[in-house]
């Protein structure tokens, strides 16, 4: 077993985002400008909630953006529109894949509401891919990040199932800088990698840094 535990997020790196883009396409499509920065600001305050209290329904978050962005979408449109955007990248997810192969533990650390990561996991299988035991989600631990307390939650996991845990040997990939800076301030080896903007190319060398190689002979086609 490697020595070092490599940890995902998953919105902007392993799979699409999925409220934000949806409501900026609508407003874009279907609404006048004067309208559209308030639709963009309508899930703020209900995101706030959704990604840290499980309790908290799909259907009354899209009530309260309906309600905050005055749309006039309803929740079975809303929630059926936001499933189609449901995405993985495939060569994020093939690094990942590649990692776990060589016995790297590999696991999860994201901000996400309850539906729609289940969803998520289930339709492409997260967690046959990702460490159950160390990974980590908001909804579920009632805090996000950048609040260090959600790299602490993380932290305990990884020193409970990883015998001589190292914190200096996990690696946390996420597509937001603030993200990254708190990781680093806690002796986490943090990296910027957004799988929307760029290439594998940049992870797979972020990587090697840490003597980290990619041994999978498919992986050469993710380089061009």
């Amino acid at each position: 077993m490697s020595e070092y535990a490599i940890i995902f997020d998953i919105g902007g790196v392993i799979a699409t985002d999925l409220h934000k883009p949806l409501l900026m396409g609508i407003a874009n499509d279907r609404y006048p400008p004067l309208e559209r920065s308030n639709i963009l600001r309508a899930a703020d305050r209900p995101w706030n909630r959704i990604k840290i209290d499980s309790n908290y329904s799909e259907d009354r978050f899209w009530e309260e953006v309906i309600a905050n962005g005055h749309l006039g979408e309803s929740v079975p449109e809303l929630k059926c529109l936001v499933r189609k955007r449901m995405r993985v990248f495939r060569d994020t997810v093939k690094v990942a894949e590649n990692l776990r192969t060589q016995g790297y533990r590999v696991g999860i650390l994201s901000n996400h509401a309850k539906p729609w990561f289940e969803e998520l996991c289930t339709r492409f299988r997260l967690y046959d891919l990702f460490d159950k035991e160390i990974s980590v989600v908001s909804y579920a631990i009632g805090v996000a990040k950048p609040d260090k307390k959600a790299y602490e939650v993380l932290l305990e996991r990884l020193k409970k199932n990883i015998s001589d845990f190292d914190t200096k040997k996990c690696i946390f990939v996420d597509d937001k800088i603030e993200n990254v800076e708190v990781a680093n301030s806690m002796g986490v080896i943090g990296i910027q990698f957004d799988s929307r903007i760029d290439h594998i190319e940049v992870l797979i060398n972020y990587l090697s840094k840490y003597s980290i190689v990619l041994e999978d002979h498919n992986l050469h086609e993710l380089r061009t």
